[in-house]
């Protein structure tokens, strides 16, 4: 099996794998930040009335969310 080179890579693969974990480690800090923003973390009580009342759409943004902050 051959290996694949890139003749047109500008940093090494290391630099590469740290953007990666710095992508993710950044995700995961925008998605920790929106709960917090929103007090979805600090129980039902603090939920804005919105999402008391659509339960659902608290789920899709919660389980939504892990996706775009990877992509971010």
């Amino acid at each position: 099996m051959k290996s694949i080179r890139f003749r047109y890579n500008k940093y090494p693969p290391s630099v590469l794998y740290i953007m990666v974990i710095f992508a993710v480690a950044l995700g995961f800090l925008v998605y920790y930040v929106m709960l917090v923003f929103l007090g979805i973390d600090k129980g039902p009580e603090y939920v804005p009335a919105y999402f008391s009342e659509h339960t659902n759409h608290a789920i899709y943004m919660i389980f939504g969310l892990i996706p775009i902050c990877f992509i971010i």
